[in-house]
């Protein structure tokens, strides 16, 4: 089976859209650390999901939020584009925002003369998608536009990197990443399933995949009413990298019981 085509992690919302997010966390928590599940709910949204978690990881990469050990906590460059003690100073942090995505800030100091067609063009040769290209170009321009029209500062802000883009919220154990079946098939297990679609009048499973790996059951599911939208394939792998990389701190905190059992 070959892996998905997709584009290098960016912020899929413009930093404007973001600090809509951000200033809804900050009415309801101010600048107090919460749970990341009650930073999602202050932010509008009833759970973790492919969307919210994609929110929070633009959040995140703009340098709008802080999140540790599972808590998510408005940053102060976020208090000074909200809350500004003069103009200079909003205009500044906002750049400083809008450059901190570590692709943002690649555009700026290699592309960023281009016209939004010519560097969605210039994106599509560097491993992007035609549709993520075209997003990020988009995006991009966008966030010059609303930060004053032309960067003038570099980013100071520390710049994530892109496992980073998600905090460090428990476990979604609803969605699990398929495993390459030439892996599986090597060690004797059953070949991937095929997808099953289905119509889903009533909530009922709309899609699902299943993976043999090893002695476990890996599995994709869908469930849902609405219609599946192309927004809704990038929430995907959202998931799947966030599920990746808390299943690898899973496995280094299995390792180190075992080295040391007290």
């Amino acid at each position: 089976m070959a892996s998905k085509e997709r584009s290098p992690n960016f912020p899929a919302l413009t930093l404007q859209k973001a600090l809509e997010y951000a200033s809804k966390l900050h009415t309801e928590a101010k600048r107090t650390a919460v749970k990341t599940p009650i930073a999602l709910q202050a932010m509008g949204f009833n759970s973790a999901n492919g969307r919210s978690l994609g929110v929070l990881g633009a959040l995140r990469a703009y340098g709008l939020i802080m999140s540790d050990g599972g808590a998510t906590q408005i940053s102060d460059l976020a208090l000074r584009i909200l809350f500004p003690k003069n103009v200079q100073d909003a205009k500044q942090a906002k750049q400083q925002a809008a450059l901190s995505p570590k692709l943002f800030k690649s555009i700026h100091e290699r592309n960023g003369d281009l016209s939004e067609k010519m560097l969605a063009s210039e994106l599509f040769h560097q491993k992007f998608t035609q549709e993520g290209a075209a997003k990020a170009a988009q995006i991009f321009h966008q966030n010059r536009e609303f930060t004053g029209g032309q960067f003038s500062v570099d980013s100071e802000f520390d710049e994530l990197e892109d496992d980073e883009l998600l905090d460090d919220s428990p476990l979604i154990g609803e969605v699990i990443q398929s495993a390459a079946p030439a892996r599986s098939q090597a060690q004797g297990n059953p070949p991937v399933s095929q997808p099953l679609y289905r119509p889903s009048p009533t909530g009922n499973m709309i899609a699902e995949i299943s993976v043999p790996l090893a002695g476990n059951q890996l599995t994709l599911a869908l469930v849902g009413d609405d219609p599946v939208l192309p927004e809704d394939i990038d929430d995907i792998d959202t998931l799947i990298d966030y599920l990746k990389k808390q299943l690898r701190k899973k496995v280094e905190r299995d390792a180190s019981r075992q080295v040391d059992p007290n």
